[in-house]
């Protein structure tokens, strides 16, 4: 067979390409090498990784700690001095053997392509023709595969187990593994006293839940303790006891998110730690040289719900009662209702324009503050100055996390308070003007002006006229500014224009009933219900007698045409406690809303008809005046003495304004002077010194001396000080000339005390407030005391004195058993 002839060339036969069949054998003969030379540089690092997770360097003392990295380190240079032989790059010449031997052709023909012709040129048509003779010989050339040639430096397979140990170690570690990992490359030569430890965990007080002890003066275990699974913002504590002198270093690290720029750490003082735990995962917690770790899952706390049940209902006119269903994780610690004003809000025709939507009033109710769950509860808002109006209310919970809740809203008629006397339901009327309408000011200073322009035809008293008067210069004086302030103090202005004795006894008569009220509601035991009910029944007691001592008499509400007896009441109060021992809860509430309902319905009214008059209104006379003209102690000092507060304000406020450059000085120093001689002047008319007025009017009118000193001088801060200490003791001499005044008339006998007695409305001649018959009339079976009785009235003189005498009195309390004290 012949062989066929060679193709024609027309120029220079090229040299064909060894570059990819070169470039493959070289990639394979590296990576021979390297696995071959790393393998030992891997067992020396699995190996320590594996003990480091597996935390065996943590129990070293701290030398042999270091003779094992240094161990550790010497195995590493070993290794590195086998491999190194083996990561050398492979060379030309070695590539083109293995080439050859891998593609079956003989030694060193890949190295003939090479060749040069020895004489001539190499276009030479025999030189081309060996040339493509030698091409056709080499065939297809091969890299082949890699060669197993670890063996020779890792003749017992110990890469296998190496890496074993460390994938295990990894298990075992966790989330820990990079923290055990730390500590093994930094030796620890801490004092080897035995440690105690005291760890625990607190959950949020909100919680209620106990703390969970871990350790408890005992030495810390080493290893993965059990899992716990916590409330969200819990709070680490670790506190460690060493024999030696010196505290134990504590080191906790603290679960964090990988996105989190910084770890999160806690509060270090020696020997003591805490933190407060914020995600999920293992904390450690190292003590010297022992460790502990505690997988920790933290169980966030839901956002609590409230729902409106039901429409509100108002208990006793007062309180308004509200059906609410709350859900959340442990109870909510705090809670208020946020109000609106209705939108279609009517106002009487004379009530000032409000300017503009007022925003929403959030006001405190503590009662909505208990455990998830639906139940009843009772707020009172009758304080709020938009009383009596349409509104929006809506109910917003806190819970122990910071998270809130918001009802839906709900339109209601906010109850009202009603005030008997009808200058506290003027100063009622101008709160509320002001709250809707702040720019009514002036109209309000205009009503209390008139007021008290003659205070003997509106005034009852002294102390009602010094109350209002003293309204009238702080609307004066805050001029449409801090209208809120003026509406928070016209509520006590109000409440203090009521009888002061009635007032005190009705409070304790509202405490009493709330008392019960949330004990039936929270389920309380009946010995405890037994007993509230015995304080509401003195509670109610204490305030008909109050009801009695007043002067006032008592009126069914409008259109209520049966009188109240006080059995009646207390048979109420005992059905309470006997419903309450059966266990209908619901049943007693509703009994426990119709007294309180009873209660309420009862007004007071002062005495009124032909020919009747007030002991100290503005029809009084006294003794020794018959011509109709006031008392001397009320409408001759009293009333000069409200003029002199009048003029020492108004020289008090162009003091300040001197002070400011609105005005001048002049004419201050001489004026002051004036009123410090009327100040003394007033105090001689009044007793002299044995007065208690009269000195405090003495003092007022030295301290003026010293304002108009200080004015001549122009110091007027020092001024202005003296005038509002001037102006302090002023009112202090005015109520004391009040007391005094009041005892006086207590004092009068017969014809005075049958002027004050007055009649009640609409009940009969022989009834008393109550509607029951008097003494000898008819035949009730029940004999009333009479006050007139000088028995009856050392019987109660001495029980009010052992009253006073208890040291846990409350000062109220005590002022009002003094009050009575003072009648008899």
């Amino acid at each position: 067979m012949t062989r066929g002839p060679a193709p024609a060339t027309t120029g220079p036969m090229r040299k064909p390409s060894l570059s990819l069949p070169l470039f493959q054998t070289r990639m394979v003969m590296l990576w021979e090498r390297l696995y071959a030379g790393l393998v030992p540089i891997l067992i020396v690092f699995f190996v320590f990784i594996g003990l480091a997770l597996f935390g065996v360097f943590d129990a070293l003392p701290g030398w042999l700690h270091v003779l094992a990295l240094v161990n550790f380190l010497g195995l590493l240079v070993w290794a590195i001095i086998v491999a190194e032989p083996h990561l050398m790059f492979p060379k030309r010449a070695e590539t083109r053997s293995r080439l050859e031997r891998e593609s079956g052709l003989p030694p060193g023909q890949l190295a003939d392509l090479d060749d040069r012709p020895f004489a001539g040129s190499a276009d030479n048509p025999l030189w081309q023709m060996h040339r493509w003779q030698m091409i056709d010989g080499l065939g297809q050339l091969r890299a082949g595969k890699p060669r197993a040639v670890i063996d020779r430096t890792d003749p017992y397979a110990l890469r296998i187990p190496a890496l074993l140990l460390a994938l295990l170690g990894l298990l075992v570690a966790g989330p820990a593994a990079q923290e055990r990992i730390s500590s093994a490359i930094k030796p620890s030569f801490g004092d080897r006293t035995p440690v105690t430890a005291d760890i625990w965990i607190e959950p949020p007080e909100y919680t209620r839940q106990p703390p969970r002890f871990l350790v408890r003066g005992e030495a810390m275990p080493e290893g993965v303790a059990e899992a716990l699974t916590l409330p969200a913002g819990s709070i680490l504590r670790v506190r460690a006891n060493r024999a030696a002198e010196s505290s134990p270093d504590i080191d906790v690290t603290l679960p964090h998110l990988p996105s989190e720029e910084e770890k999160p750490d806690g509060t270090r003082t020696p020997g003591t730690y805490t933190a407060t735990l914020q995600e999920s995962g293992i904390v450690t917690i190292r003590i010297g040289r022992d460790r502990m770790e505690i997988p920790v899952e933290l169980v966030p706390d839901t956002p609590p719900t409230v729902r409106l049940v039901g429409e509100p209902a108002v208990e006793g006119g007062i309180r308004t009662r509200l059906t609410i269903t709350v859900e959340d994780d442990y109870g909510i610690t705090d809670g208020a209702t946020e109000l609106r004003l209705a939108a279609n809000l009517r106002r009487p025709p004379d009530a000032p324009p409000i300017p503009g939507p007022l925003g929403p009033a959030r006001i405190d109710a503590p009662a909505l503050r208990g455990e998830p769950g639906t139940r009843d509860v009772s707020i009172d808002l009758t304080e709020h100055p938009w009383a009596g109006l349409p509104v929006s209310l809506r109910i917003i919970v806190t819970d122990g996390a910071g998270q809130t809740a918001t009802s839906q809203p709900m339109t209601l008629v906010l109850p009202e308070r009603t005030f008997y006397n009808p200058l506290s339901r003027a100063i009622i009327e101008q709160r509320q003007n002001l709250a809707l309408a702040p720019q009514s000011w002036r109209r309000t200073l205009s009503l209390l002006d008139a007021l008290t322009v003659a205070p003997e035809m509106f005034a009852a008293d002294a102390k009602e006229y010094l109350l209002l008067r003293t309204a009238f210069h702080d609307v004066e004086k805050s001029r449409g500014e801090n209208v809120d302030e003026l509406v928070e103090s016209f509520w006590p202005l109000a409440i203090a224009l009521e009888d002061e004795g009635l007032t005190l006894a009705r409070q304790r008569l509202e405490a009493a009933q709330e008392a019960l009220r949330q004990a039936l509601a929270n389920g309380a035991s009946p010995e405890e219900i037994d007993e509230l009910v015995e304080e509401l029944r003195q509670a109610m007691a204490d305030y008909l007698a109050a009801l009695a001592a007043s002067g006032d008499a008592l009126a069914q509400e409008e259109g209520v045409s049966e009188t109240v007896e006080g059995q009646d009441l207390n048979d109420i109060l005992d059905e309470i406690a006997r419903l309450r021992r059966q266990g209908d809860s619901e049943a007693a509430r509703a009994r426990l809303a119709e007294l309180e309902q009873m209660l309420q319905n009862m007004r007071i009214t002062q005495g009124s008809g032909e020919g009747e008059s007030t002991a100290g209104g503005p029809n009084s006379q006294s003794g020794e005046n018959g011509d109709g003209e006031p008392g001397e102690g009320q409408g001759g000092t009293l009333g000069e003495a409200g003029q002199l507060i009048d003029q020492q304000r108004r020289l008090a406020d162009e003091t300040f304004s001197a002070r400011r450059g609105d005005r001048t000085q002049s004419g201050l120093a001489q004026g002051q002077l004036d009123l410090a001689e009327a100040a003394r002047n007033l105090s001689d008319e009044a007793a002299g010194e044995q007065s208690a007025g009269a000195q405090a009017l003495d003092q007022a009118a030295q301290m003026m001396e010293g304002a108009a000193r200080a004015l001549e001088r122009g110091d007027l801060t020092s001024a202005g000080q003296a005038q509002e200490r001037a102006m302090s003791l002023l009112r202090d001499g005015a109520a004391a000339l009040a007391e005094e005044a009041i005892a006086a008339e207590d004092s009068r006998d017969g014809d005075g005390r049958a002027a004050d007695s007055g009649s009640v409305a609409g009940q009969s001649a022989d009834r008393d407030p109550l509607g029951r018959l008097y003494q000898g009339m008819g035949d009730s079976g029940v004999e009333i005391p009479d006050l007139s009785d000088p028995e009856r009235v050392r019987e109660l003189t001495r029980s009010l004195r052992e009253r006073l005498r208890d040291p846990a009195l409350p000062e109220a309390d005590r002022k009002y058993i003094e009050r009575l004290l003072r009648r008899f």
